[in-house]
């Protein structure tokens, strides 16, 4: 008996509670209504789209820098003289300013930057829509990872309960030792145990879903009994390899910061030349002395500003820049080789995965064959109970792990493509389609190879 429970009542209750407890928040849901709420809550995705709405801000303000500013003043000063005519008196002023830049590389090479960090900003949230949906399928085939761990772990639970009553009765009929009743309630204690670590398990996979929704997942769909398992499209590594290179979001973000790190180097650069601007003015002044004066001032020029000595901090910065372009340069690099290696693995992934669907394939009939011989002999007392029970575990656990290779298959497909920037909601849908509202067993899928 497990510690805490002091009789196989109080046990049987605590598992039917917690079993009531999952099921309890467990109705049914599809791979596709927790997609679309993900879209809408994820704290990730909500983050990257405010990021580049800010960045957007980044084009108005570098246009600026190519337009006039106009400014205008007024004001009242009041004069005390000890000139007898003149004596206390207010002037009044107001007016008016302008002031256009012609040539200012470093408001040139700013709007380009800005241009260039808004597209990198825009990938940024490509990337975080396709790791989504990744996340959110592969935490779904994860809660049904648990679920099958769950239905083993229940069904080895009640099978050993059952080997246990009768063991009991051989025992109370004096046909076998108390050993064999110690060794029986061994077993079943261990497959309580084991259900209660895989209700456990189930859920927490159910609270991990629940940090990208914001709510815990409610028990979600099965996979259908027949679905058809492909190898990639074109069925060629390295064609996936160039289109990832092409496509990744990450990768291509990356590439844009490379581009505004090197516009940082023109920015900076640029406090070595000269700029060029056009100034105007007009005021107007108002007096009150005894006798009013009135004068208008009207003011144009042009102006030129040459640096000649900044200390060397334009050197200074501009080297600096030269060495973050280079640190862009090499991460970019860095990403680029981890898309390669991790596209050639996704598409490994997905062959491996066809392949260990088809040898479980034969490893449930296999021990389906075996479980039949098993309980045959032991119908003649040739074997028993504990070597039906044995093979009955091994046909469970052959299903549930054909199962999970069924799910890593589906898992290892939305990788490829998240690695190749094509996951889109269209294969969340055709991934939808191959679910159904059950909790029956689910068999066998078949293979084909297009």
């Amino acid at each position: 008996m497990l510690p805490g429970f002091k009789s196989n009542k109080a046990l049987k209750a605590f598992l039917l509670l917690s079993l009531c407890i999952v099921c309890s928040i467990t109705k049914a849901e599809d791979l596709a209504s927790v997609v679309n709420l993900a879209l809408d809550v994820d704290a990730s995705l909500q983050q990257a789209k405010e990021t580049k709405l800010a960045t957007v801000e980044l084009l108005p303000q570098a246009r600026a820098g190519f337009l006039p500013t106009i400014s205008a003043n007024a004001g009242s000063t009041y004069n005390n003289t000890n000139n007898p005519l003149l004596n206390r008196y207010n002037t009044f002023t107001y007016g008016a300013s302008l002031s256009q830049p012609i040539l200012n590389i470093a408001n040139w090479q700013t709007y380009k930057q800005a241009d260039y960090k808004l597209k990198s900003a825009i990938a940024s949230y490509e990337d975080a829509i396709q790791d989504l949906l990744f996340r959110v399928s592969n935490q779904y085939f994860a809660i049904l990872k648990a679920v099958d761990d769950l239905n083993f772990a229940t069904s080895e639970r009640k099978a050993f309960a059952r080997h246990l009553d009768e063991t009991q009765q051989k025992f109370d009929a004096g046909v076998i030792a108390i050993t064999d009743v110690n060794e029986a309630q061994a077993k079943h204690d261990s497959a309580v145990a084991q259900e209660i670590t895989a209700i456990n398990e189930l859920q927490n996979q159910n609270e991990l879903m629940g940090e990208i929704t914001g709510v815990p997942a409610k028990n979600v769909n099965i996979l259908k009994a027949n679905i058809s398992l492909h190898s990639p499209q074109p069925d060629n590594i390295e064609f996936w390899v160039d289109e990832a290179v092409k496509q990744n979001f990450a990768l291509q973000a990356k590439l844009f910061d490379v581009e505004s790190a090197k516009r940082n180097i023109a920015i900076q650069r640029a406090g070595h030349y000269p700029t060029i601007q056009v100034d105007g003015s007009t005021t107007k002044a108002k007096s009150a002395p005894p006798s009013a004066v009135k004068a208008n001032t009207n003011t144009i020029g042009i102006s030129l500003s040459v640096p000649i000595f900044s200390g060397g901090k334009t050197s200074a910065k501009t080297r600096q820049a030269a060495h973050e372009y280079e640190i862009a340069v090499q991460q970019a690099d860095n990403i680029r080789r981890q898309v390669k290696s991790n596209v050639r693995q996704a598409y490994r992934g997905i062959l491996t995965q066809i392949s260990q669907v088809k040898a479980l394939q034969q490893s449930v009939i296999s021990s389906k064959s075996a479980l039949d011989a098993t309980e045959a002999a032991f119908s003649v007392g040739t074997r028993t109970i504990v070597d039906v029970l044995n093979s009955q575990s091994d046909l469970l656990r052959a299903k549930s792990n054909l199962s999970k290779a069924r799910y890593d298959y589906i898992t290892a497909s939305f990788k490829l493509k998240r690695f190749a920037g094509t996951l889109s909601i269209a294969d969340i849908n055709i991934i939808n389609g191959w679910l159904q509202d059950s909790t029956v067993e689910v068999p066998a899928a078949t293979v084909t190879k297009k």
